[in-house]
C-alpha cells in the first residue's frame, strides 16, 4: 500500500473539499491538528491529530458529508455533551 504523501499547508475550505483532490492529507494550516485525508480509492475522511499520555494518536472524525468543516473549525458549532 502506497503511503499517502503530505501536502502543503493551507487553509482548508468547503470549496476545496469538494474539488477533486490527488491522495494525501490535506491540513487545515490553523494548527489544530486537523486533516482530510483522501486515500487513493477517493475516499474522505476527517483526522485530527493529538497527543495522549506523550504519544501522538490520530482520531477519525468522520467523513466530509456527514461533519462539515464548519463543525471542526468553529468552538461554538460543537455540540454540548451535557
Amino acid at each position: 500500500m502506497e503511503v499517502p504523501t503530505r501536502r502543503p499547508a493551507a487553509r482548508l475550505s468547503a470549496a476545496l473539499i469538494r474539488s477533486p483532490l490527488s491522495p494525501g492529507k490535506y491540513h487545515d494550516g490553523g494548527g489544530l491538528g486537523l486533516y482530510l485525508l483522501v486515500k487513493p480509492s477517493g475516499a474522505r475522511s476527517w483526522m485530527q491529530r493529538i497527543i495522549i499520555q506523550g504519544r501522538r494518536r490520530e482520531l477519525g472524525l468522520g467523513s466530509p458529508p456527514v461533519v462539515t468543516l464548519a463543525k471542526w473549525t468553529c468552538p461554538e458549532n460543537v455540540e454540548s455533551t451535557n
